[in-house]
């Protein structure tokens, strides 16, 4: 508990500080930020299975600029939780007010990140609402206010399945983070998009899995859940407009696993969107204003893949050969050329002798390297491949492919499409 103690003195968000005197105790919590969402994911009754259980609802928007509409739409949010459920505890200083939803059973504590003076910064939006969010729990945690040494993380969009806070316990464990199945429920007219981008989200840890990637799990912000010490390990969500949970992620699979639940199955609202930069309700969007979707939207080659997987696997040679193990007379396979100059533009090979030179034992510069050549490097690597060698194909060159042979189950009415004549690749 040392490591969160020390958090929570040196890079915990201030307003994290303000929970200490909460008149009731709870068994888990769940993290939610909100910025224009409407009040019906508040009534969701699986918030209160499992014992008495904490919502924290992070009620945001920027400080500047943005939709006018859509602030005065989470303004209503913080009236509505206000004017419908029963207010146990307030601090006027931080913002924050805890409240009974008697209508579901389960507790709530709102932050008001809306209210003029207390919005976030552009830059640092959704970010910067989970890392409040998760910092409050993390100090109750530590407190002894709640039980779970575990903090759950979702959004204002999903349905909350039964056993959600059971699927992941109360005790700590030896899994750094988790990560929960999920599906999409896409608003009507996104019902091609919403296949295209979730069959693209599984196709890329298809990918990761068949290389050997450590990082071979989804990051998607709804559907993840922390151990409390991690968290506090590495210093908690980023403070980024998007990307935050691909970010937090990367962080915690380098102190410890991150588990893969089998159940149970989050359904998440698939939905065009331009809140955030880039994500789901962006990539939506986009694909669906594209003219022929199935003949336009692209998805990495598979070879990218291969080169990947061909260095993975090759990792070990470093240890002694150093960085002639990929440019020596050694034959190191068909992509050997590619994957130099893909390391080599990441900056692996400058680092690698600083990585061999600080291990005393090949398992600690495999460590290293792993550590190193984390998830992003990992999409950098993957993104110079794809710009300088093996172009993106569209869904239909992925035909026949390993990577998808697992997937197509799941896509029954996308890949029936791919065998009609007018959708072949000539």
């Amino acid at each position: 508990m040392k490591i969160i103690e020390k958090y929570l003195q040196s890079y915990a968000e201030p307003v994290s500080r303000s929970v200490l005197d909460l008149p009731v105790e709870f068994d888990n919590v769940v993290v939610i930020p909100a910025f224009d969402e409407p009040s019906i994911f508040l009534e969701q009754k699986m918030l209160a299975r499992g014992g008495d259980n904490l919502a924290i609802v992070v009620v945001n928007a920027p400080e500047k600029g943005g939709d006018q509409e859509a602030l005065a739409r989470t303004v209503l949010l913080l009236e509505y939780i206000k004017k419908n459920m029963r207010q146990l505890w307030y601090d006027e200083l931080s913002g924050l007010t805890l409240y009974r939803n008697d209508n579901c059973g389960y507790f709530l504590l709102s932050v008001d990140c809306v209210s003029v003076g207390r919005r976030l910064p552009e830059k640092e939006g959704v970010g910067l609402a989970r890392k409040i969010g998760a910092d409050i729990a993390v100090n109750l945690i530590f407190n002894g206010v709640i039980k779970s040494h575990t903090i759950n993380s979702t959004d204002a969009d999903v349905q909350i399945p039964d056993g959600y806070f059971a699927a992941v316990g109360k005790t700590r464990s030896e899994y750094a983070g988790y990560t929960f199945p999920f599906t999409h429920s896409p608003e009507h007219g996104f019902d091609l998009a919403m296949q295209l981008y979730e069959f693209s989200l599984r196709y890329y840890v298809a990918g990761l899995e068949f290389a050997g990637s450590k990082y071979a799990f989804h990051t998607i912000g709804s559907c993840l859940a922390f151990s409390a010490e991690s968290y506090a390990k590495v210093r908690g969500f980023p403070k980024r407009a998007a990307g935050e949970d691909f970010y937090l992620l990367n962080k915690l699979a380098k102190v410890g696993d991150i588990k893969e639940l089998a159940k149970p199955v989050i359904t998440v609202a698939g939905r065009g969107s331009g809140r955030v930069p880039f994500g789901t309700g962006p990539a939506l969007t986009k694909i669906a204003n594209m003219e022929s979707p199935l003949k336009s939207y692209e998805f990495y080659n598979p070879m990218v893949f291969d080169c990947l997987r061909e260095f993975l696997q090759r990792l070990p040679d470093f240890w002694q050969g150093g960085e002639n193990a990929l440019i020596g007379p050694q034959n190191y396979g068909e992509y050997r050329k590619e994957i130099d100059l893909a390391l080599r533009s990441i900056g692996f090979t400058k680092v690698l002798s600083r990585l061999r030179g600080h291990a005393k034992s090949k398992q600690q510069f495999l460590r290293a390297c792993h550590d190193w050549f984390d998830a992003f490097k990992t999409l950098k690597f993957i993104h110079f491949l794809r710009g300088e060698f093996f172009p993106s194909v569209v869904i239909a060159e992925l035909r026949g492919c390993s990577l998808v042979s697992g997937l197509e189950r799941l896509y029954p009415e996308l890949f029936a499409a791919l065998y009609n004549d007018d959708l072949a690749v000539q």
